[in-house]
């Protein structure tokens, strides 16, 4: 279980579907979120002892709100009950909870302050609702089963009541983490994994892996549980980047006992690139092309540069379909278009500039050759880490 108070300055509700409007009132002590596993996957190693690494497949979140100054009208909105006076009366269902939409706001620290929506939220009370002097009722709320958002892009600051210095910050990209002990792993294996190599007899026990290795390589993977109960998990992690920790060592049989990082990249889609340069190349002579829409849909487009032959020709830029073609300048026959030319004419055209942009090495004052056609390469869509529960 992990805990943290959020600075909160106000907390509204509505149904499910709608803007939430209605302000509960002022907090005590800000609100408390907690995260504990709800559904855990055991990851178990070839003994029959205790499981190597326990995998949270399912997590429940719940934050805990201290209301000190709530009307009761508005108590009465979020579990469906009735006010007469001062006396609140709320259905035996208020136990199980009810459903809506919750916005908390934070207290504003330097002129900034955030605002995280939970678009569904069960709500319940949790302990006594106690009225003060003022006929306001005082409770404990717990908001179970909540998604948070926030507005800034990589972290959030969490902080007391009072207006110090922040209690902690939660980064909202988390790195997912798994450490995986092989014990018995070929080194013809492993030598494709982290692209090394093995030596020549008598050599041939010996694995040599490049430098890079420490930073990792990246792969696409799959975990298989053991089954239980005829019951057997599969983990896919379509994009996770993958390093040795610690020694590598041979056992008995001559393959490797290693220890393995793991860490599963976000999904994400990337755009498919091409590179066309000179035979003999020179630091202004390249023309880089990436495709607009990520995917493998970029894999599709072609670049071709031609050379028209004799004569004047101007620099021109057609396209068919996902095809672009460029008819490169030519002065008495002589090429003359420059990487910087070529790449500010495709970048003009109407039709190119759908499907690429491109971009000149250096300051691309070196001419370019003409080149057959070329596809663009390494568009690819990477899904999200995915479970399957097989049964055997």
């Amino acid at each position: 279980m992990s805990d943290f108070i959020l600075a909160v300055e106000k907390v509204e509700i509505a149904d499910v579907g709608s803007s939430p409007n209605i302000d509960l009132g002022k907090t005590k002590g800000g609100a408390v979120f907690r995260q504990n596993a709800a559904q855990e996957v055991e990851i178990d190693n070839d003994q029959d002892v205790e499981p190597e690494a326990i995998i949270t497949t399912k997590l429940r979140r719940e934050m805990e709100i201290n209301l000190s100054d709530c009307k009761l009208g508005n108590l009465a909105l979020v579990f469906n009950g009735t006010v007469d006076g001062s006396i609140l009366s709320l259905p035996t269902t208020v136990s199980a909870g009810t459903t809506k939409a919750v916005k908390l706001t934070t207290k504003a620290i330097e002129g900034v302050y955030y605002e995280v929506l939970l678009p569904k939220a069960r709500i319940r009370p949790e302990g006594e609702i106690t009225i003060n002097n003022d006929g306001n009722a005082v409770v404990r709320l717990l908001l179970v089963g909540v998604i948070f958002r926030q507005t800034t892009p990589t972290e959030v600051e969490i902080d007391n009541d009072q207006d110090v210095e922040p209690e902690m910050i939660i980064s909202t990209k988390l790195r997912r983490e798994m450490e995986i002990n092989l014990a018995d792993c070929s080194l013809d294996n492993l030598e494709l994994l982290f692209n090394g190599t093995i030596g020549e007899v008598p050599n041939d026990d010996i694995l040599t892996l490049p430098d890079e290795v420490s930073e990792g390589v990246t792969k696409s993977l799959k975990l298989v549980t053991k089954t239980m109960n005829g019951v057997k998990y599969e983990i896919e992690l379509s994009r996770a980047r993958i390093r040795p920790e610690g020694e590598i060592n041979v056992n008995n049989d001559g393959n490797a006992v290693v220890r393995l990082m793991v860490v599963s990249l976000a999904s994400e889609s990337v755009k498919a690139k091409l590179t066309l340069d000179n035979a003999s190349p020179d630091s202004n002579s390249a023309v880089h092309f990436t495709a607009v829409d990520a995917g493998p849909d970029g894999n599709e487009i072609t670049v071709t540069f031609v050379d028209p032959g004799a004569g004047d020709n101007a620099l021109d830029v057609t396209v068919s379909d996902t095809d672009i073609t460029v008819s490169l300048e030519t002065d008495d026959g002589e090429l003359v278009s420059t990487a910087l030319e070529v790449a500010a004419a495709v970048n003009a055209d109407d039709d190119a500039k759908l499907l690429v942009t491109a971009m000149a090495a250096g300051n691309g004052s070196t001419v370019v050759e003409a080149h057959a056609e070329t596809a663009l390469a390494g568009g690819a869509t990477f899904a999200a880490p995915k479970l399957t529960k097989v049964t055997v």
